[in-house]
């Protein structure tokens, strides 16, 4: 056996020392990368919902994404804090589209960890998720709106939250 091992060896060589007239001709191939400018997003301003007195049989409030409008059906909408929406700028390369995914929080906690539920947010444009970085400037910006709903019984106090906004080239 031992025998075999090595004259199937010795076979392989001879072919492998026959290879080289048995070759193609080199090709020229071209290798290359695009390396993108990063993609960065800057928080210009956070979403709120400004001083609210509830009605007491339960009241939306919304922030209009592009706008900043705050407007409610039912609850006093007071003028010391107005309210505004979440304003980001994003920059990167040229002419590429950009991907937009906000992740909402569920609720906005008071210290005392009761909830005000967020129903939803939203991006300006329509909500519109895709984006173009503007040929000029390699810039755009964004508005963030949302709606949060008061119970019929809530409890006073600063209710605060996070959400996250992810961008991505696509």
């Amino acid at each position: 056996m031992r025998n075999t091992v090595l004259g199937a060896a010795a076979v392989a060589a001879t072919l492998l020392g026959t290879a080289p007239a048995l070759a193609a001709n080199p090709e020229t191939m071209i290798s290359k990368a695009l390396v993108l400018k990063p993609l960065t997003l800057t928080r210009l301003e956070d979403l709120d919902f400004g001083d609210i007195v509830p009605s007491g049989t339960g009241d939306f409030v919304s922030i209009d994404a592009d706008s900043g409008a705050r407007t409610s059906g039912s609850a006093i909408l007071l003028p010391t804090n107005a309210g505004q929406r979440a304003e980001f700028a994003s920059s990167g390369l040229n002419n590429v589209l950009v991907g937009l995914v906000i992740s909402p929080p569920t609720d906005l906690l008071n210290g005392a960890g009761n909830k005000l539920k967020v129903t939803r947010l939203t991006l300006d444009q329509g909500n519109n998720p895709i984006r173009v970085l503007t040929p000029a400037s390699q810039v755009f910006f964004l508005g963030i709106g949302g709606e949060v709903y008061l119970r019929p019984n809530q409890e006073e106090g600063v209710y605060t939250g996070t959400f996250t906004l992810t961008a991505t080239y696509y």
